[in-house]
């Protein structure tokens, strides 16, 4: 998996703009994100040698599960419940799920 899994070939000043995006990324911080996250939950993540930091991070989170497990760290009285599924829909409520509960307690 590369990038271009993610995002679309682009062109022009949009390609100048992507560019300048992937231009800020931060392995290492990804990186620590990632251990950051791991260590919240106090579950291993594991990270495919053959894929980037990026990927691996963009992997990890597109569900919105480990989102809703660190919200439910971060706020044990009120855990959010989340699906466990393959379908894109899934991932956009679970990431909904906890933009709500860190609206709900003021995160964000």
């Amino acid at each position: 998996m590369t990038m271009t899994n993610y995002r679309a070939l682009k062109s022009g000043l949009s390609r100048t703009v992507q560019l300048k995006q992937l231009s800020k990324w931060n392995d290492d911080l990804a990186l620590q994100t990632i251990h950051w996250i791991a260590a919240m939950i106090n579950e291993p993540l594991t990270i495919a040698s053959d894929v980037t930091r990026y990927d691996a991070l963009v992997t990890l989170l597109k569900d919105g599960i480990l989102f809703c497990k660190v919200m439910n760290v971060l706020r044990p009285e009120a855990p959010i419940k989340y699906i466990v599924k393959e379908y894109v829909w899934d991932y956009y409520e679970n990431i909904a799920r906890f933009l709500r509960a860190a609206v709900e307690s003021r995160i964000i």
